[in-house]
């Protein structure tokens, strides 16, 4: 959903600047990391906090993201 969102806003990857991530459980956050390295644009990964929170029920994983739109 992230690619398809900037897409719309005429951004990518490179383009973001940075990411508050929220997770349920911090046993995920390995998962998380693994994933996030295959993600990212080397030599353009963004600012990244993580950390734990509540979250609505079933939900695992919550990101706030800011990018530069306009990029493409």
């Amino acid at each position: 959903q992230i690619d398809e969102t900037l897409t719309q806003l005429n951004s990518e990857r490179r383009g973001l600047l940075q990411i508050q991530v929220f997770v349920a459980d911090l046993h995920d956050v390995a998962e998380l990391n693994r994933q996030w390295d295959a993600w990212v644009v080397p030599g353009h990964a963004p600012v990244r906090a993580c950390v734990q929170t509540g979250l609505g029920a079933g939900c695992r994983v919550e990101m706030v993201i800011e990018a530069v739109a306009g990029l493409s």
